[in-house]
């Protein structure tokens, strides 16, 4: 984490401010973004509540700075390209305040739409991310929708990405919500990514948010099938965690 990286940057924009010349390039931006990034990492659900809202603005406001310096300078060197997409998607989709699916899905098309950028995989998975730690109605069959779009789009989505969307099924409070967890966890097996603790956890939630004896039976086999991995099979990254046995 280059601590000096974003305040290196105001300095360059206000000195470019000032002469009037484009003194300031994009790959300032990507390093400003990505040290800010970098505090969210792969701990984006763990941030203190207080830190991850600053860490989210400050990339949205590097983001508009940059947008606004394009829209007046048109220098094409400063044209928001797949590096800022990434990493601004990517940061925006860990924000936890309401409404940040709506956000994503329209800075989504912005990318593609306004600055040309062709899609890649981890832009759909930022946006996966985001519908699916919605919350609200339809979210889960929203991210289901994306996921299989991805899916035929580019042959193939991360195992994190089926995870999150399982467990938007699990957390949906559909009747049918533990079915559609399943046919994801089944479509995981059959497009070669293999299913890890973390899918396995979120497809027990799934069948342990009803109040059946079958769901019920039906949760407590999978969990058996985690320990079985684990004892038996002796694959220490299926070590149950805290969440799997606190479900």
């Amino acid at each position: 984490f280059n601590a000096e990286a974003p305040h290196k940057l105001i300095g360059l924009i206000d000195e470019w401010q000032e002469r009037d010349s484009v003194e300031v390039s994009i790959d300032d931006f990507i390093v400003a973004m990505e040290a800010w990034g970098k505090l969210i990492g792969a701990d984006r659900d763990k941030l203190s509540t207080q830190i991850h809202p600053q860490v989210v603005d400050r990339v949205i406001s590097l983001f508009a700075t940059l947008e606004d310096l394009y829209a007046s300078s048109r220098e094409p060197a400063l044209k928001p390209n797949i590096d800022v997409a990434r990493v601004v998607l990517r940061v925006l989709a860990t924000s936890r305040e309401r409404g940040v699916d709506i956000k994503v899905e329209q800075i989504f098309h912005a990318f593609l739409d306004d600055y040309g950028i062709e899609p890649v995989p981890e832009l759909y998975e930022s946006l996966i991310y985001a519908l699916a730690k919605a919350r609200t109605q339809g979210a889960a069959k929203r991210a289901e929708r994306l996921l299989r779009k991805a899916l035929e789009r580019f042959g193939k989505v991360s195992i994190d990405s089926f995870n999150v969307v399982i467990t938007s099924w699990a957390k949906s409070g559909a009747e049918y919500g533990p079915e559609r967890a399943e046919q994801l966890f089944i479509l995981m097996e059959q497009v070669g990514a293999k299913p890890n603790v973390s899918s396995f956890t979120s497809l027990v939630d799934a069948y342990a948010q009803t109040n059946t004896w079958e769901c019920v039976s039906k949760s407590e086999g999978i969990f058996n099938r985690i320990l079985d991995t684990y004892l038996v099979e002796g694959d220490e990254s299926f070590a149950p965690n805290i969440v799997t046995w606190t479900i």
